[in-house]
């Protein structure tokens, strides 16, 4: 199956599920204070982190050796390996848990709430894997959007009827997950009995093991990318308060949301295609698709970020609260990091299929340490925008890492005649409209900006469209058979 099929098989379980995500924040902005909304923001970003620490091994480890096994013992036995190593993993949470109980008895309730959603979260992404791994992308879609549609009902209906207040939303999250995994669970057709009869097999433990010497080192990448994502939160806190880390959050999770719309289908789609290609050692293959896919997504994503930088403040203040309001500067920066980000994920692939993951590992490391080391003297001094651009210059660092360290074994290609093309069209499409303002059109309406916006859209596709004219008409023609 081609990828461009694959991914219009993923639009609706992720385009949907990211508008009702950005709709849940508008909602929730607006029922909350921004006191109430950082503590909230604060659970989630705990529960993320946690589930980095105890099940992205696993994830990854389905995703390397799940695809393209198609010998039904095969499949069983990899299942079977699954369900034990998920129930481990239960146990030793929950031993941890218990362990660390005595330490936050004085919020019992938030803290319960945080590890059986973290259990749930677990149990969710790791089947979530599998179906991406078994390329059923209508049921991926199909439980994704479903878990999407009860985190937003749920919590609200809790709001309504007990009380405004982030750990409502948190229950409601919770219950949306138990809700939502029995089902796959029965659709995947685990068999719980035979997996833990199979427990002293021989080919289990052999995979178990492989599981583990491959899923590791994807272990504290995740867990350096969620401190990346969100251990700035929690250094906000500390030097400000919940009220900052609310408007922080908000304002991050609406771009975060709105650029994943267009290039989580892709990614989603691109990762068991490309394991396909390596189980055939068609490196070349692999080389070519992440160099596309890498360019096609800059490509699309420049004029997003122009545009966030144009009215991004006004979109924020048309979808939430205006007390979530904070500059343009603040969001185009956050946007500018979640695309080197995304850029970085395509870069990376050459490492998963070459099985390369430890030097992942510490690439991640040094990132999340910079990006740590970079809040603690941005934030005090620049408040969130300094946060802002200390994930920006970590996600930079990432990227620049990938790129250099992949060249000693399967580099990852980027045609950079065409990258500076584009950055060219971006450079001219600002001078631009740089000049009209200068002649005197003014940019201080929302209306006026979309106008500019469209002056530089022109500007850059013309520039473009100059040097590849010949080449899209080339592939049109190919495309409807001509050659």
């Amino acid at each position: 199956m081609s990828i461009i099929k694959q991914v219009i098989r993923y639009i609706p379980g992720t385009l949907i599920p990211a508008l009702l995500t950005l709709l849940s924040t508008i909602v929730f902005t607006k029922i909350l204070t921004t006191s109430e909304y950082g503590i909230y923001m604060l659970g989630l970003s705990a529960i993320n982190i946690l589930t980095s620490v105890f099940a992205e091994w696993l994830k990854q480890s389905i995703a390397r050796y799940l695809p393209g096994v198609e010998e039904d013992d095969k499949v069983i036995n990899i299942k079977n390996s699954i369900l034990i190593s998920l129930f481990l993993l239960l146990v030793i949470i929950l031993v941890i848990s218990l362990l660390l109980t005595p330490i936050f008895f004085s919020n019992i309730y938030l803290y319960g709430i945080i590890v059986f959603s973290t259990i749930f979260n677990i149990f969710y992404f790791i089947f979530l894997v599998v179906l991406q791994s078994q390329l059923k992308a209508g049921m991926y879609s199909l439980f994704n959007l479903l878990l999407s549609v009860l985190k937003l009902i749920i919590p609200i209906f809790l709001i309504w009827l007990l009380e405004n207040s982030a750990q409502q939303i948190l229950v409601g999250n919770m219950l949306a997950l138990i809700i939502v995994t029995i089902p796959m669970f029965m659709y995947i057709k685990f068999d719980l009995l035979k997996a833990l009869r199979s427990y002293n097999h021989l080919e289990t433990n052999k995979q178990i093991k492989a599981f583990f010497s491959y899923g590791l080192p994807m272990l504290m990448f995740f867990l350096s990318a969620q401190l990346l994502n969100s251990g700035d939160r929690f250094i906000i806190s500390f030097f400000y308060s919940s009220e900052q880390v609310g408007i922080y959050s908000a304002n991050y999770t609406l771009i975060y949301g709105g650029i994943g719309l267009v290039s989580t289908p892709f990614i989603l789609a691109l990762s068991p295609i490309i394991m396909k290609y390596k189980k055939l050692n068609e490196s070349s293959k692999v080389q070519n698709l992440i160099s596309k896919m890498t360019t096609y997504y800059l490509l699309g994503a420049i004029p997003v970020i122009v545009l966030i930088f144009l009215i991004g403040n006004e979109i924020v203040s048309l979808l939430i609260n205006n007390k979530y309001t904070t500059s343009n500067q603040l969001i185009g920066v956050i946007s500018i990091g979640f695309v080197l980000w995304q850029l970085s994920i395509y870069g990376h692939k050459v490492y998963e299929v070459s099985d390369k993951t430890f030097k992942m590992m510490i690439y991640s490391i040094i990132t999340a340490v910079v990006n740590i080391f970079l809040n603690l003297i941005f934030v005090p001094i620049f408040g969130i925008v300094g946060a802002a651009w200390a994930t920006l210059i970590s996600y930079l660092l990432y990227s620049g890492l990938v790129y250099y360290g992949s060249q000693k074994f399967l580099p990852w290609i980027i045609p950079w005649k065409i990258w500076i093309n584009i950055f060219s069209a971006l450079i001219l499409g600002l001078i631009g409209i740089n000049l009209i303002t200068k002649c005197g059109f003014s940019s201080g309406t929302i209306v006026n900006k979309l106008v500019l916006f469209i002056v530089y859209l022109t500007i850059y596709i013309s520039y473009l469209l100059m040097f590849y004219w010949r080449k899209l008409k080339t592939l049109v023609k190919q495309r409807n058979g001509v050659y």
